[in-house]
């Protein structure tokens, strides 16, 4: 077991026993420790900007058949939706691929920057088989002495090989409609009478 492994599982048990992370690049570990497998305890590292503007959302059964019937659905920003879109990040984690993928993520960090009560902590992620892309936290906190909590994330490098990776590291609707259309582009599609 590598020393980086054996720090985020002693991290992990430090917020298990309910001490938060202390510094920014512990938030950013945490979160990539619970990424898919422990979702729920990422809740608390994260604000409620992050969570609106992840732009996932559950809907409930007569908003999905509205939509169907060509309605627009609710904006998953306004703030009495923040609640559906914590279930929805929660959600979207319990799917066995997710955690797959997410268990074979390693996050390397590059850089860490504080300025008052705004973190960034810069990591490169490496999925398993697929090329890496790099990933930039902001964070924020109320005040010295309280937690870090993620606020923002934004990905670069991003290849179409690593599109599945980047959405676990950081599940968004803007993701999860890029690899949609990807998947539904005529170039993907197959050729009608099969392979030339």
């Amino acid at each position: 077991m590598t020393r980086a492994r054996l720090a985020r599982i002693a991290l992990l048990a430090l917020v298990a026993c309910g001490a938060p992370p202390r510094t920014p690049g512990d938030v950013v570990a945490v979160y990539f420790a619970t990424l898919g497998r422990d979702p729920i305890r990422s809740l608390p590292l994260t604000t409620e900007n992050f969570h609106r503007a992840h732009g996932l959302s559950i809907v409930t059964t007569s908003e999905a058949r509205a939509w169907r019937g060509g309605a627009q659905l609710p904006d998953a920003a306004a703030p009495e939706r923040v609640d559906r879109a914590q279930v929805a990040w929660l959600a979207i984690q319990n799917r066995a691929d997710f955690a797959r993928i997410a268990g074979e993520l390693v996050a390397t960090p590059l850089s860490t920057e504080e300025a008052g009560d705004v973190a960034t902590v810069a990591v490169t992620v490496a999925p398993a088989h697929a090329p890496p892309f790099r990933q930039i936290f902001r964070l924020t906190r109320e005040a010295p002495d309280s937690a870090w909590r993620i606020d923002g994330i934004e990905q670069s490098g991003v290849e179409p090989g690593s599109e599945a990776a980047a959405f676990v590291a950081h599940p968004s609707e803007a993701a999860r409609r890029g690899i949609e259309r990807r998947l539904r582009s005529p170039a993907q599609l197959p050729r009608r009478g099969g392979p030339r």
